[in-house]
């Protein structure tokens, strides 16, 4: 049975694939004429794609191409522009290292988007290219075309992320109104050069000087994400997690507020390796932070701390709602299939989880981590795939039957448990498997 994210994304191409070659057989002959501004802009916007930018949040980016893209719908027209798009793509690729699917979607949903701004402006009677002075009527249709265009192109993202991740708009950010502003910007560039080509085509080159400052300016929250997270998985660093954790656990002491802080550890992911390869592993770290992004608040940290080891921290949660949702995280990681390439079966993973709180306002960041760090190694000493809460009576349980006050190494601080994770520690002999 084909999947809901296969059909939808075979739809996309499929649909863009036939108005972009419907408009390109009909306007073959008006291509040929204007075929040294067109590879302009087919540089132009493989430039743009290379060089992207990626934005505060892992589906967000500023696409610069949008100011070609633009420059050829208004001046050239939906062929042309589309054209812009498939050409600009297919030179990306090799860069970007996407799948054929990806950017035939990419492609696809960018023709659509295109078409959708078309069909506003023939709404009001306006033809493309632009062809006449920019009367009051035509500002307001050119306005709504762009703006189409923009809610378009995030719309049919926004769907395939739900389809296959399963984010809503609101957790993916494709709807946040910086994206879709900045990308309103980019077309509204690529319209005033087409207005100021009216003028003088030289001029229009004009419109190329803000790009500069803008792309640089925008490489900085680029920049500070990176640095926050993990390339891998989309989840948040340990470095960030430990500074994060750091500041709230002061908030929560200065108001007297409750904080958990959670450890986890995938089970057997080193079997996994063994029998599927090591690209299975990534597959199924990707797909596990994917269920633990999904379960959590906007506010909470969910970080990869190291290997298959996982930290969340949870502010304005004590122990018992802590363990309540952790559990519901573990048997939905539990029940959840794997699919991996070329083998037919699915598989299934677990985690192991250690939950800790904050008691008493002289409880320091290491002294949480160290006490989720004993509950997850008794969760791991225990059978793995469980939840332990320290302080719990099934905790003090198993610390007596492991007598684990002589064996667990004592606390470190958090800047050493960040440049040497719990996976690598000692400890990792007894129960990392």
């Amino acid at each position: 049975m084909i999947s809901k994210p296969r059909i939808y994304i075979g739809l996309v191409v499929l649909f863009g694939a036939v108005f972009l070659g419907t408009y390109i057989f009909v306007d073959r002959a008006a291509i040929l004429n204007q075929l040294g501004l067109l590879i302009f802009l087919c540089v132009l916007g493989s430039i743009g794609l290379i060089f992207n930018v990626y934005g505060l949040t892992e589906h967000s980016h500023f696409n610069i191409s949008f100011l070609a893209y633009s420059f050829a719908l208004f001046h050239l027209g939906v062929g042309e522009a589309g054209l812009v798009v498939l050409v600009s793509h297919l030179v990306e690729w090799p860069f970007g290292k996407y799948k054929f699917q990806v950017q035939a979607f990419n492609i696809g949903q960018y023709v659509l988007s295109l078409q959708a701004s078309a069909v506003v402006l023939a709404l009001f009677g306006q033809r493309l290219p632009l062809v006449e002075p920019i009367s009051l009527r035509l500002t307001l249709a050119i306005t709504l075309s762009l703006i189409v265009f923009v809610f378009t192109n995030h719309v049919l993202v926004g769907t395939v992320i739900r389809l296959t991740s399963g984010e809503s708009f609101k957790e993916s950010g494709i709807l946040s109104g910086f994206p879709l502003m900045l990308d309103f910007t980019f077309l509204t560039l690529g319209l005033i050069a087409v207005m100021l080509w009216f003028v003088n085509p030289l001029l229009s080159f004009l419109a190329l000087v803000p790009v500069y400052l803008m792309y640089s300016t925008l490489r900085v929250p680029a920049l500070e994400r990176a640095s926050e997270v993990d390339q891998k998985t989309g989840l948040f660093n340990a470095a960030f997690f430990a500074s994060a954790m750091q500041a709230e656990i002061s908030r929560a002491k200065r108001f007297h507020h409750p904080i958990s802080i959670v450890m986890a550890d995938m089970d057997l992911l080193r079997n996994i390796n063994n029998s599927y390869g090591h690209l299975a592993g990534d597959q199924v770290l990707i797909e596990v932070s994917g269920i633990l992004k999904k379960n959590f608040r906007e506010y909470d940290v969910v970080a990869r701390f190291g290997g298959e080891e996982f930290s969340i921290m949870m502010p304005e949660t004590d122990a018992a709602a802590a363990h309540e949702r952790i559990e519901n995280v573990r048997k939905q990681i539990e029940e959840h299939e794997i699919v991996l390439k070329n083998y037919p079966e699915p598989i299934h993973v677990s985690l192991s989880f250690g939950v800790a709180s904050k008691h008493g306002d002289e409880l320091v960041a290491m002294d949480i981590i160290h006490h989720a760090d004993i509950a997850l190694y008794l969760a791991k000493l225990s059978g793995r795939n469980r939840t332990i809460l320290h302080g719990s009576e099934e905790y003090d349980s198993l610390v007596k039957e492991f007598a684990l006050s002589d064996s667990f190494p004592k606390p470190a601080s958090i800047e050493e448990r960040i440049g040497k994770p719990i996976a690598d520690r000692g400890t990792k002999a007894r129960h990392r498997n």
